[in-house]
């Protein structure tokens, strides 16, 4: 049910879905790659945090073992421990050895006021003259004038005029002073603890080193505000980068879709017009392809029903005569000779159908494609030793010539012996008595020929361009039979071969050459 309802949610268009694919890529890209750079700068910032106050919490430490030897009051070491925490700008405290608290710097913050003072030795200035500087701390919430400090609050003396005052705020690279109005916090949540131990390596109690200033902690959020920016940036040149190709993407598909939905109301003329050498441009020629295909096959499809309605009707009507004739005959004689002219036309009538069933199928590729390695010097001896008796006892002479050495070609062997069949049959058929016929094979560089040539009738010349359409008969054939396939099953079976078949109207005679490309 849930997947259901997020299926749903997801574009169907893929104009839209791939400017969300590329905002995504791009979103988990810059997700992947900013959460691994701040991860890398905190940690890098937060090992050089906790090395500072390590180093400085070593040196703090010796200065501070050597007052606790020499017993300097608390308040001195208070005084003191401001002092450190001014400079290491962070705070410090002291523990007795039961972790007791026995001093702390004042100084939660950090930030300091510095009071310059000038002394001098007199009131025309001159090479004695010395500026002074005194340190205090203050806690976050005062506010309004800070008060002038006591004299001598970390032991200089009280012969000055205040001069200046401003604040010093702890940064990454050291001490600098800024208005007030400028400071700001950034406190780090690493501590470092040493142990105070006196000559005798006994412990005196430990210092600890804590909320120092959070030295990366600027950049890395400056860095997670630049990689915000730069991620919104990525997601919306991705998305429109996507659309870009999205657009380039779909179109084609769109006018593909529109070409289809034209065939499918029966404009078979439409063809895509993708030239291009990508995917797009291959699918648009593989369907143009099977679009021609299409057309062919249903061109050929009804002009297969038109010829044969045609050529059916002739026997048909005269088969249908005959038989209504013998059916009424009384005279045995004249009824057998009705039923022998049915016979006849019954037998053109089967002979017709047989033939444009297998037009039909060789021009629309439905039979199986048996192919294999073929002899054609083998293949034409033994169709040749049929044909040559058969023109000896019509009186007319046969001649072969084939080559000794095999001539191989990859075909569909029953095919080709039918085309070289209707040849030899044409061939016997229009050619009178002491008339020559041949059967001859060669190949050469250019492919593989296969030639039937004879003496007979020829062909004429204004028959020459329909010569292989179907049911197209010669003007000069009327008084011999047929139904006008033979040459356009030859035709169809050569090309299914990708071969050509030529022809060549002699004198007398004609010459059929078949074209074919070598194994």
């Amino acid at each position: 049910m849930l997947k259901t309802k997020f299926t749903r949610l997801i574009p169907h268009s893929m104009r839209t879905r791939l400017p969300l694919s590329y905002a995504a890529i791009a979103l988990v890209t810059a997700v992947a790659v900013g959460a691994v750079l701040l991860v890398t700068l905190r940690n890098y910032y937060a090992e050089r945090e906790l090395e500072r106050m390590n180093r400085g919490a070593n040196t703090i430490g010796v200065l501070v073992e050597r007052m606790l030897e020499e017993n300097t009051p608390i308040s001195e070491l208070q005084t003191r421990l401001d002092s450190f925490a001014f400079f290491s700008q962070a705070q410090v405290r002291v523990l007795d050895t039961n972790h007791q608290l026995m001093a702390q710097s004042t100084n939660p913050t950090g930030v300091n006021m510095v009071y310059f003072r000038s002394q001098r030795s007199q009131d025309t200035p001159n090479k004695n003259d010395r500026m002074l500087f005194e340190v205090q701390s203050f806690p976050n919430d005062v506010k309004g004038e800070f008060p002038f400090p006591p004299p001598n609050t970390i032991g200089l003396p009280d012969d000055g005029q205040v001069s200046t005052r401003v604040f010093v705020d702890g940064s990454p690279y050291g001490v600098h002073l800024k208005p007030d109005w400028e400071i700001s916090y950034g406190r780090s949540d690493q501590k470092a603890t040493v142990t105070l131990m006196n000559d005798q390596n006994q412990v005196m109690g430990y210092l600890e080193l804590f909320d120092g200033p959070a030295i990366g902690s600027e950049i890395v959020d400056r860095v997670a505000w630049a990689l915000l920016g730069a991620s919104v940036i990525a997601i919306v040149v991705a998305a429109l980068a996507g659309w870009s190709i999205s657009r380039l993407i779909t179109t084609p598909l769109i006018g593909l879709k529109h070409i289809t939905d034209q065939m499918a109301q029966g404009d078979l003329s439409v063809r895509a017009k993708i030239d291009t050498s990508d995917e797009l441009g291959s699918l648009a020629r593989a369907f143009n392809h099977m679009t021609n295909q299409v057309e062919h096959t249903i061109t050929t499809l009804k002009c297969f029903l038109a010829d044969a309605a045609h050529e059916l009707h002739t026997p048909i009507t005269a088969l249908n005569t005959n038989l209504e004739l013998a059916a009424t005959e009384s005279d045995d004689a004249t009824r057998q000779s009705f039923i022998e002219r049915a016979l006849e036309q019954l037998k053109r009538l089967e002979t017709l159908t047989n033939n444009l069933l297998i037009l039909s199928r060789i021009e629309t590729h439905s039979l199986p494609d048996e192919r294999s390695t073929v002899d054609l010097v083998a293949m034409v001896r033994e169709t040749s030793e049929l044909y040559a008796s058969q023109a000896e006892q019509m009186g007319i002479t046969f001649m072969i010539d084939v080559p000794n050495q095999p001539v191989k070609v990859t075909a569909n062997e029953a095919q080709l012996r039918r085309s070289l069949c209707n040849l030899l049959d044409n061939a016997i058929k229009f050619t009178a008595e002491n008339g020559c016929v041949e059967l001859g094979l060669r190949q050469d560089t250019s492919g593989i020929k296969l030639w039937v040539q004879d003496t007979g009738i020829g062909i004429p010349d204004e028959d020459l361009p329909y010569l292989f359409n179907r049911f197209h008969r010669g003007r000069n054939t009327a008084a011999y039979p047929g139904n006008g396939l033979g040459l356009a099953i030859i035709k169809a079976i050569v090309e299914s071969h990708q071969g050509k078949v030529a022809v060549d109207s002699l004198s007398p005679g004609t010459r059929f050459t078949l074209l074919l490309p070598a194994a």
